[in-house]
């Protein structure tokens, strides 16, 4: 064997400990939008706030429907919503009823 060919092309590298790029900036995102609010509120407050926020942060970091990240699946339904309809076909008479004698 010549060549060496190149395996597991489709994982991406893990930069930061277990995480690849895009996990870890999915995570500090949310973390650095939470720590100005720590302060601010109590603790009581604070964490029915954060349980969400962190769980949209996992969500963006690790699901993945149909082998495609959920924030292209994100960005591909808002398209699709804003986005216009085609009608292929639409009936254009009222149509009557054979009656078969």
């Amino acid at each position: 064997m010549r060549f060496q060919v190149p395996q597991f092309v489709d994982i991406e590298d893990k930069v930061i400990g277990p995480f690849t790029l895009k996990q870890f900036a999915a995570y500090l995102i949310a973390i650095l939008g939470l720590i100005p609010l720590y302060p601010v509120v109590s603790l009581g407050v604070f964490v029915p706030i954060a349980i969400p926020v962190l769980g949209l942060a996992a969500l963006f970091a690790h699901g993945r429907f149909y082998g495609q990240p959920f924030g292209s699946v994100l960005i591909s339904a808002l398209f699709f919503m804003m986005g216009g309809r085609m009608w292929l076909w639409r009936r254009g008479k009222q149509v009557t009823s054979l009656k078969i004698a």
